[in-house]
């Protein structure tokens, strides 16, 4: 039985010292498997001449050329694309993030709140670069583990809840704050976010059924949505909205890119049909009181028509809207006692934080004119407030092409998979600024979001650079010359 070929050693050599050049490893298999195909073909051509196998093995290495040459050009054409424009405004955004951390530091202390919530910064740029890296080779190769996984969180919320309703039926005494801490709405609504990638990888693997795909894909999301309504008791988490806004367009497009597969009719119809059901189950899910989707649409667009104490969402937007009405193009607003005063007499309790000194004096008083954790939840509007509308709108633009950027650079990739799920991952960041922007212009839904990469945040931080580090990496994953031209390179090469 004859040797194969890559079992020579002169081949094995020539392998090595070609792919040795070639500094992005994981075209490397790739490459050795094209040479071998050429070693291959060169071999039996003089098998064929009569020369044994040897002798053929020996001068088909020896045709090839220099393997150090080879490889040196084949790295040349194969490099990976890394897109300096894209991570130029990444190390802005967290080179922003770091200052506001600091600036939080300040007002608060450099005590255990400071170094708690900066511990997530340090993280995130971990995960980013790690992501950046590995992550999406990483992710592509393990799609049974990521099954394993949703399959893990969905079993994780179902037995908790099993646990949380056996401790109030039984009066069992378990510790509040754990559950408070395990599932508060920034985990939560942050969970749901790195869940749409995941699912998005999860069917890729069946996309050959697309009816399949778009059924399983609804029902998990719904399901995820269904448990994370009853960990928060059914309070409306920003976040929430968002993921799901971000899975349905990432459908949509799958769907439009021919990606699910199936005719076109059969699969948009099922996709309507699942919108349909989702958000239906969103607002059944978000039906109470104070959580329910009319009065946070209705606080969202009036805020003086719902309950507005100090302390609420509702005097906040009020709150913005006024501070904003009264900024100049550049420089700080300034208030004179009676202005906040008419601020002030818009709250319905009688919680005041009286102010006796001009807005613009220091951050110590500005920090009190405007709503609370406004470093961490309004930092646009402190922009605009403290700086003017000139030097707020430029900011906002350029953070704004830092997200826009994301999603063009996502829907350049070639990759199919790749393109998919940096787009979903694009969205998700981009979504979020939009809607914190709007809560910035006095208009927020839900709960408090957080703009990604840049405002304080704790996990929705190391979240948001994961994202981040996944697009750059898929982006950087891609090779645009799949079909590379071998006889090309080759004979450039040898002559």
């Amino acid at each position: 039985m004859p040797r194969e070929i890559e079992d020579y050693e002169e081949v094995k050599i020539f392998i090595q010292d070609v792919t040795e050049q070639i500094q992005y490893h994981p075209i490397r298999t790739e490459i050795k498997e094209e040479l071998l195909s050429h070693i291959e073909d060169r071999v039996e051509e003089y098998e064929n001449n009569g020369e044994n196998r040897d002798d053929a093995v020996k001068n088909a290495v020896i045709q090839m050329g220099k393997p150090v040459d080879i490889g040196i050009s084949l790295n040349s054409v194969r490099k990976t694309k890394d897109n300096w424009w894209g991570i130029g405004l990444g190390i802005f955004a967290i080179l922003l993030a770091i200052i506001g951390n600091v600036r939080e530091w300040s007002d608060q202390g450099f005590g255990i709140h400071g170094l708690f919530s900066s511990f997530y910064l340090p993280i995130g740029i971990i995960l980013l670069l790690l992501f950046y890296l590995k992550g999406y080779e990483i992710l592509v190769r393990k799609t049974k583990v990521i099954g394993y996984f949703l399959c893990g969180i969905i079993s994780l919320e179902v037995l908790t809840l099993l646990i949380r309703k056996s401790t109030t039926i039984y009066n069992l005494d378990f510790p509040v704050t754990i559950w408070s801490k395990l599932f508060s709405p920034a985990i939560i609504g942050a969970m749901l976010l790195i869940m749409v990638p995941l699912i998005v990888i999860s069917i890729y693997g069946i996309r050959q059924k697309g009816k399949l795909a778009i059924a399983m894909s609804f029902a998990i999301m719904l399901l995820l949505l269904v448990l994370s309504g009853f960990q928060l008791g059914f309070s409306i988490v920003t976040n929430e909205l968002i993921a799901i806004i971000a899975f349905v367009i990432i459908l949509g497009i799958m769907i439009a890119s021919n990606v699910l597969n199936g005719k076109k009719k059969q699969l948009w119809l099922w996709y309507s049909i699942g919108i349909v059901v989702l958000f239906g189950g969103y607002v059944s899910v978000n039906n109470k009181g104070l959580s329910s989707v009319s009065y946070n649409l209705a606080r969202c667009f009036e805020p003086e028509s719902v309950d507005h104490g100090t302390l609420s969402y509702a005097y906040d937007s009020i709150t913005i809207r006024d501070l904003l009405s009264k900024a100049k193009p550049f420089g700080s607003v300034m208030l004179t006692q009676e202005e906040w005063n008419v601020i002030q007499a818009k709250s319905d309790d009688d919680d005041t934080r009286n102010i006796t000194y001009d807005v613009a004096k220091n951050d110590n008083v500005l920090n009190l004119a405007l709503p609370q954790h406004y470093n961490r939840n309004y930092r646009i509007a402190y922009w605009i407030v403290k700086y003017g509308w000139c030097v707020g709108c430029l900011l906002v633009m350029v953070i704004a092409t830092l997200y826009i950027s994301l999603v063009t650079m996502a829907s350049k990739i070639m990759n199919q998979l790749a393109r998919m799920l940096a787009i979903t991952c694009s969205i998700s960041l981009l979504l979020q600024f939009i809607f914190y922007l709007l809560s910035n212009m006095g208009y927020l839904y839900g709960n408090s979001v957080n703009l990604p990469l840049i405002s304080d945040g704790m996990c929705s931080i190391v979240v948001n650079m994961v994202m981040f580090g996944v697009i750059l990496g898929a982006y950087r994953y891609d090779h645009v010359w799949n079909n590379w031209d071998y006889k090309l390179i080759y004979y450039s090469v040898k002559h």
